[in-house]
């Protein structure tokens, strides 16, 4: 949710560190061993904060977790030349070159207002470091750089039907326009929709889902050991074998207390798949223009490159 209307011009506006994925950079980037980040990976409308919340309160007792919701923000004000160098500099607790986050937590973060010494003095201590995006969808391009800077990172990309994720994304203030003014680099600030109606945004709407579509298919083909790749809909059909899995992969107990904490986090939908379809909003009346884009041979691959109905 984009809590505020205004234009912030500066997100990535001086590469003021240069990180390469063939060796080199910044020797502050380097994580401690010991240190593990998670990466929830993701667009905005598929569960992405419950993952995040749910990988916190997993944490094992006794051990300390940070958690940062959102970063790469439209109106975060950084100085890094794109969102991977950023992560790889915030995932090992160098805060040096934000100024601003927008999405700073209270909640996750006891109250204290963000500076670059109070974010790394709560994130250099904890054992389990855990990020979650919603403005980056150049999957291989985007991991490249922090996967060769962060040891021990995990990536969990939450991928959910199109539709869905269009359909709730339309009807959250600004999200549409936001994510398409993020990777265009029209930074013209989250939240301008602010008070129109769904209908209104229906111009940008084939945009998006075409881009949401190309997005999809990119992640259905790449492959790496520190990547899960986890559905929306079969966190909620079938909890019970795809949440172990996930905790397996970030390698975290699967304890009686943990279990407990996934049966609330992810009750199962009573009437199953038709459950699903309701959720997902693949019964919806979507316009002329949606309709067509949704129809079109790259939403079609990616519909079935997730193994997700083509009706």
């Amino acid at each position: 949710m984009f809590i505020k209307a205004v234009w912030v011009v500066l997100m990535y506006n001086c590469p003021a560190m240069s990180l390469s994925s063939h060796g080199g950079g910044s020797s502050k980037i380097r994580q401690e061993p010991g240190k593990h980040a998670v990466w929830v990976y993701s667009f905005g409308r598929t569960g992405s904060s419950t993952m995040m919340d749910f990988i916190l309160a997993a944490n094992p007792s006794g051990t300390t977790s940070f958690g940062l919701f959102e970063p790469c923000h439209g109106f975060d004000r950084v100085h890094f030349a794109n969102c991977s160098e950023e992560m790889a500099s915030i995932m090992n607790c160098d805060f040096d070159r934000v100024e601003h986050f927008q999405m700073w937590n209270n909640f996750l973060h006891g109250k204290e207002a963000y500076s670059p010494e109070v974010a790394r003095r709560q994130c250099e201590p904890a054992t389990t470091r855990v990020f979650k995006t919603i403005s980056t969808h150049d999957i291989e391009n985007d991991l490249d750089i922090v996967f060769a800077h962060v040891p021990n990172l995990r990536v969990v990309n939450i991928v959910r039907d199109p539709r869905a994720t269009y359909f709730s994304a339309s009807a959250a203030t600004g999200m549409v326009a936001g994510t398409l003014n993020d990777v265009t680099g029209v930074n013209q600030g989250y939240g301008q929709l602010r008070g129109t109606s769904r209908s209104e945004w229906s111009p940008l709407g084939p945009k998006y889902i075409s881009y949401l579509c190309t997005s999809l298919v990119k992640m259905s083909k790449f492959q790496h050991d520190g990547v899960i790749s986890v559905r929306f809909e079969d966190l909620i059909l079938k909890s019970s074998s795809e949440v172990p899995r996930i905790l397996d992969f970030l390698q975290m107990d699967w304890d009686s207390r943990v279990q407990e904490l996934a049966a609330q986090t992810y009750p199962a939908v009573l009437d199953g798949a038709e459950g699903i379809r309701e959720i997902n909003h693949l019964d919806t009346n979507w316009t002329e223009e949606d309709r067509a884009v949704f129809k079109s041979a790259e939403c079609q691959e990616a519909l079935q490159a997730w193994n997700y109905p083509l009706d």
